[in-house]
């Protein structure tokens, strides 16, 4: 069941969302939404775009969510042939660490370039760009940028007080992929690795066809 209540107005081309909120009953998530714009020959633009949210979480309903956010807002303008999109949200999940996420970017219906992400999980930091496309192949580059951060959530005898750094640079075409560079050190040990790679996806998963590790100082 969900109850909603919309205020908008249309002015010939011009439009205006006053208020757009939708509740379910049966959860305490709340969605909001307002906006402006104009009706043209190649679609709706948007002069701006507020959505936001508060207590939603993935399935909509029940106990067991994959993913819960508990406030949330996207800002964007433009129109789906070129638009510009910001999101600030806080997510946690069963296999998703806690965290506040912001990213900015910008897209159409062939690709989004990711301007930013930064991300306050594990106790650390994740900062990244990049470029995702989807036509006329599936495509992307990767920079990602990880600092401080522990994996003891995910694995019970990483101990307490180490942490990760980690640079990567990735990049994805059609099916073949290539790490080109992905750096991991401990800063409070003088534990260095380091991987450059390529290959290709199949149905069966990724077929490296060159991978070379390297490591210094690595102990256990």
């Amino acid at each position: 069941t969900i109850n909603s209540q919309l205020q908008a107005k249309l002015d010939d081309k011009k439009f205006k969302i006053g208020q757009l909120d939708v509740k379910l009953p049966q959860t305490a998530a709340h969605i909001s939404l307002t906006g402006e714009g104009a009706l043209t020959e190649e679609g709706p633009y948007f002069n701006f775009v507020n959505l936001g949210w508060q207590k939603l979480q993935w399935p909509l309903v029940g106990k067991k969510a994959l993913v819960n956010s508990k406030t949330g807002t996207v800002n964007l303008n433009g129109t789906l042939q070129g638009y510009q999109v910001e999101v600030k949200t806080q997510v946690a999940g069963e296999q998703i660490p806690p965290g506040n996420i912001k990213l900015s970017g910008y897209g159409d219906l062939e690709e989004f370039t990711l301007q930013s992400l930064q991300a306050d999980m594990l106790t650390g930091a994740v900062n990244a760009d990049g470029k995702v496309r989807w036509k006329p192949a599936l495509g992307a580059q990767v920079n990602l940028d990880v600092e401080s951060i522990t994996i003891k959530q995910f694995w019970k005898d990483w101990p307490e007080k180490l942490r990760i750094n980690s640079h990567l640079v990735a990049n994805l075409d059609d099916k073949y992929f290539q790490v080109q560079q992905l750096h991991v050190e401990l800063p409070q040990t003088k534990a260095q690795i380091a991987l450059q790679a390529d290959g290709s996806l199949l149905d069966d998963g990724p077929r490296f066809e060159n991978a070379t590790v390297a490591w210094q100082d690595v102990q256990w």
